[in-house]
């Protein structure tokens, strides 16, 4: 199995993302769960707050169970193009859009609410790599993107914001 992408959360052990398939593997090592996906996934995300597992495709972002279960999700082609991280933030869905250089947030039923990143001069995050990346302080939450133009960059989520469900540059 090729590595895609790894999800660690409070239960210890890590879900890991294969090109075909999502595996857990407990603090010992030992294979918990194992399913098949039906096309190249870019990113693994956990939910577990309900208990659930978002997996970033093209196009596309895809709620499981552990079980491997399809439980929810969404498509928002054009305007989503490669997922190449995924995390569930409060009342959101964050994802790092590498088409489109931007992180798209939406709410929990898949309705597109707005982008961050994009609206600079360069009209994107600035990514050599191919891909957006970013990570989640639950403590504050804030958002942290991997952006070689500024090392990172921090967003952080308001008590004004919550309600809007929007995130706003610190």
């Amino acid at each position: 199995m090729r590595i895609v992408s790894l999800a660690c959360g409070e239960t210890p052990g890590v879900w890991v993302l294969g090109d075909s398939s999502v595996r857990r593997f407990d603090a010992e090592g030992q294979g918990v769960a194992d399913f098949e996906l039906d096309r190249l996934p870019w990113s693994i995300g956990l939910d577990e707050a309900n208990d659930s597992i978002w997996v970033g495709f093209d196009g596309e972002a895809a709620c499981y169970s552990p079980a491997g279960q399809r439980i929810g999700g969404f498509r928002d082609a054009p305007r989503l193009g490669r997922a190449t991280a995924i995390e569930r933030v409060g009342e959101s869905i964050v994802v790092g859009d590498a088409t489109g250089r931007c992180l798209r947030l939406y709410d929990l039923d898949g309705r597109w609410i707005r982008d961050i990143g994009n609206a600079n001069r360069t009209q994107g995050l600035l990514i050599p790599n191919g891909v957006v990346d970013f990570d989640v302080d639950r403590r504050s939450s804030t958002l942290v993107v991997a952006n070689p133009a500024k090392r990172t960059s921090p967003w952080r989520r308001t008590a004004a914001s919550r309600s809007r469900k929007r995130l706003r540059l610190a």
